[in-house]
């Protein structure tokens, strides 16, 4: 996400660029006569109508482009703190609070990946193991319990139905 908020800031700075530049040239026109303007196939309101357009098309880019960058950030800053949060934060290494760059980011996301990640999530599935062990034994006592509980109830409501027959 970041990356393509990067993508877009980028555009809207090309854009912005190519609005400068023709600002650039129409200004060069700005003190041409009328008739100077005439003769180079334009008008003095064309003219200032370029200018007019040139300038919203920079305006336009410029804020996209801070709009862009910012959300960038935005993104960037939401990344880190989903690593930072993680119960891998740790072994990751993500304690700093601070969001690095975003190609420092990718680079150590990219490192920890394949390195750390799965060491963790071999020590989860173990402890996830022991965890099913224990509860299976559990059921397993708990069943047996129910099991004498059973027969003992059976037991006594025999006992008494017999009671109250005789």
């Amino acid at each position: 996400m970041a990356r393509t908020e990067q993508a877009r800031e980028t555009a809207a700075a090309q854009v912005a660029a190519t609005a400068d530049e023709h600002l650039r040239v129409l200004a060069a026109a700005d003190s041409k006569s009328r008739i100077a303007l005439r003769m180079a196939g334009t008008s003095r309101k064309e003219h200032t109508q370029l200018k007019t357009q040139a300038e919203t098309d920079r305006t336009a880019a410029r804020l996209e482009a801070a709009d862009a960058r910012s959300a960038a950030g935005r993104a960037a800053a939401d990344a880190w703190k989903t690593v930072r949060e993680s119960p891998y934060a740790t072994v990751l290494g993500a304690t700093e609070r601070q969001t690095p760059d975003l190609d420092t980011l990718a680079t150590r996301l990219t490192e920890m990946r394949p390195q750390q990640v799965p060491a963790r999530a071999l020590q989860k599935d173990v402890g996830d193991q022991k965890r099913i062990a224990r509860f299976h034994g559990q059921a397993a006592t708990a069943k047996e319990t129910a099991s004498m509980y059973r027969a003992g109830c059976l037991s006594v409501f025999q006992t008494s139905l017999r009671a109250a027959e005789a």
